[in-house]
């Protein structure tokens, strides 16, 4: 699938691989690898993450948000480095339950990362 650079690409360094495999032209939604690099490279330049939410991955392509994985509420008011410490523990949680008993059988789970980086979106 092939998408026109946005500026995360140019001011993120190493995310543009990452948003590369985005099922989301204009939203970082990754499977559990790349969500945990990209938090990785947002705890490395210090870029705030306001939350996250749970995408399907339906067995024919399509996708749609997760009822059961809802995610974050706001988290602009802590620090950087603890919203990706709660974000990054709350995702490995969710990975950890969609293996446990999918939400849908044979569909996969994404995480849909926000910032308020409007360059890393």
């Amino acid at each position: 699938m092939s998408k026109s650079p946005t500026s995360h690409q140019l001011t993120i360094s190493g995310l543009a691989d990452i948003q590369q495999r985005s099922i989301a032209a204009n939203e970082l939604v990754v499977t559990f690898p790349d969500a945990m690099r990209a938090l990785d490279l947002f705890q490395q330049q210090n870029v705030m993450v306001l939350g996250w939410e749970g995408w399907l991955r339906y067995p024919q392509g399509t996708v749609g948000h997760s009822r059961q994985h809802q995610g974050t509420i706001d988290l602009s008011a802590m620090s950087p480095q603890d919203a990706i410490a709660t974000v990054r523990a709350t995702i490995m949680l969710a990975q950890s339950e969609w293996h446990a008993t999918p939400e849908v059988a044979g569909a996969e789970l994404y995480f849909c990362i926000t910032t308020s980086d409007a360059a890393a979106q």
